[in-house]
């Protein structure tokens, strides 16, 4: 390395102080979920103690399971946007007055996705103490010649640190990084390629290490403002705000803090304790749980925003998605166990983690249900509305057999708690833009196409995940990857690929029932925006149909109700 700055580490002591998680949130959630399932489930605990066959009562045994984890999500969303929306505390920790500053390290990140306004952001820090480490691990020339330039012109402040073996992943760049600091720098800072930081963000963020027991300090992130955004970031990006505004305050005092990759500072000493990052897809949850393990927790700073940039394709966002989802179900594999196992951790803290992570990697077991349902319906083991069965109208032989006449009525308490639990992933945008109407309308439809147009692929990638040893690590913003590589070899493999996604959507929706029509539609506006793009006329006319039908078919259950003796909703995504 080069342009290491060699003075000695000052030292400063920190003073611990109270942890206030409390559980009361937790159980509310818990106790209103009972209520509901005692009163929503009733009819099928019967049809589970009923006459029906082993077979069939473990598909009812399946379809009260999964209503059970839908309904405790939704409750749950719904708690963590009340309790982030009243204004909870945000645990402020106010450092002890130092005489001299922790010497901190700024871990930039790149893998050709380089970007200069970031790393600027680094380097301009009011913060006395820092040296920033430009963590190239670029295959492009043209990035690493960036790279090169940038640091040129800030020699004294920025030190390139290569590797010849690129393993581990993001979690393999920072570990090799931290391994050649040795003990020279008390806490580091980690800033991803697109990541910009406030001058203030060092000088800020030290002073929440007021505790000794803190591991880590995590900022708010912001969507970073354009000049030109895309369609697709225009309609999408405000998402950013309302996970962070709306989701995340809730679980400083009634949740697990997690450490998202970037935007935060990490005490060193905490990362050479539980043996560096964990070099996994997820590398920030990893490390988060495991530090929990050891006793530390992290905490957040309300009051630092960092900004990053939002995918500026529907190819971005599908590539970061199933990022996301890989990474949890290797945590799952792998590391879920020994957290929820672990003394140190409280009751709720695990359950709030394991329900995220759940939530997560739910398009699996979503698929898994609509299946089962379809059996259901077909066996008459489960009333099914006349407008929800489109093959039941073509004849006699396309009848679902079975006792249908002696199945239970579901009833207006399910039909009731379905239908808002199913809504609920949208609750926190409709809060957050409650004031702007047509704002709130354009991000709904978007959200709901490009969410549900993911659930059939999430589902392969959860599949791979949790039984494949092989999960790359896509970068989101990678250059080297064209446009060309992505959409396919060319405009007729393209169509086709649109003509397969409408055809087995039309099959899906034939053979099971028109609830799962909102999935069908959004998967084919995916493939219609692979091959057209998002901005183009076609595909703008496609987007809104999987809101509306959705839509249509809760309209559609509350009016056949009372004439169907029941309805079943038979959907859930994780939005």
């Amino acid at each position: 390395m080069n342009s290491v700055i060699d003075r000695p580490p000052r030292f400063w002591q920190a003073q611990p102080v109270r942890d206030d998680k409390l559980p009361w949130m937790w159980l509310l959630v818990l106790i209103t979920w009972l209520f509901c399932c005692a009163a929503a489930q009733g009819p099928l605990i019967l049809i589970a103690l009923s006459r029906y066959s082993i077979i069939q009562r473990l598909e009812v045994l399946y379809f009260m399971s999964w209503l059970g984890f839908a309904w405790l999500y939704g409750i749950y969303q719904a708690a963590i946007l009340i309790c982030s929306s009243i204004g909870v505390s945000a645990f402020q920790l106010v450092a002890t007055d130092i005489s001299e500053s922790p010497r901190v390290g700024v871990l930039y990140t790149t893998m050709n996705d380089f970007s200069h306004r970031a790393a600027l952001s680094c380097v301009r820090q009011t913060y006395p103490c820092f040296h920033v480490f430009l963590l190239d691990d670029s295959t492009d020339p043209g990035c690493r010649a960036e790279v090169d330039a940038f640091h040129a012109s800030h020699s004294a402040c920025t030190t390139i640190v290569r590797r010849q073996i690129r393993t581990g992943f993001k979690a393999g760049n920072l570990n090799n990084a931290l391994r050649l600091l040795g003990s020279q720098y008390e806490f580091f800072a980690v800033c991803d390629a697109d990541g910009i930081l406030p001058s203030t963000f060092i000088s800020r963020m030290i002073r929440y290490f007021a505790d000794s027991g803190i591991a880590f300090v995590q900022g708010l992130q912001r969507s970073m403002q354009t000049d030109l955004p895309t369609p697709f970031t225009r309609d999408i990006e405000i998402e950013t705000t309302v996970y962070w505004e709306r989701i995340i305050p809730a679980s400083q005092r009634f949740g697990f803090v997690m450490f998202h990759g970037h935007g935060g500072v990490i005490r060193t000493d905490v990362w050479r304790q539980i043996g560096g990052f964990p070099e996994v897809v997820a590398e920030d949850l990893a490390f988060s749980t495991r530090a929990r393990e050891h006793g530390y927790r992290g905490v957040i700073a309300r009051d630092v925003v960092s900004y990053e940039e939002f995918p500026k394709s529907y190819e971005s966002f599908v590539k970061r998605q199933l990022k996301y989802i890989k990474g949890t179900c290797e945590h799952l594999r792998k590391g879920m166990l020994a957290f929820l196992c672990s003394p140190n951790v409280r009751w709720f803290e695990k359950l709030d983690r394991l329900l995220a992570s759940l939530g997560m990697v739910s398009a699996l077991p979503l698929l898994i249900f609509i299946v089962d349902c379809t059996f259901l319906f077909w066996q008459g083991v489960l009333p099914t509305p006349r407008v929800f069965n489109f093959s039941a109208r073509l004849g006699p032989e396309w009848q679902p057999s079975g006792p249908t006449e002696g199945a239970p009525s579901l009833g207006w308490a399910f039909y009731i708690m379905t239908s808002i639990m199913l809504l609920m992933p949208l609750a926190p945008a409709a809060c957050h833009l409650r004031r702007n109407p047509k704002m709130l309308a354009r991000y709904l439809v978007s959200s709901v196409a490009s969410h549900l147009s993911l659930v059939i692929f999430a589902a392969w990638a959860a599949i791979v995940a949790l039984f494949s040893k092989q999960n790359p690590f896509p970068v989101t913003g990678d250059r080297s990857v064209t446009p060309q590589d992505i959409k396919g070899k060319g405009i007729f493999s393209s169509y086709f690929e649109f003509i397969c996604a409408v055809m087995v959507s039309g099959a899906l929706v034939f053979v099971c029932n028109l609830s799962v029509l909102p999935i069908s539609l959004a998967t084919i506006v995916g493939i219609a925006v692979r091959s057209l793009g998002w901005e183009h006329r076609a595909v703008r006319a496609l987007v809104p149909l999987p809101a509306l039908s959705l839509a249509v078919l809760i309209i559609c259950g509350c009016a056949g109700l009372p004439a169907s003796g029941g309805l079943i909703p038979s959907m859930m995504w994780p939005l």
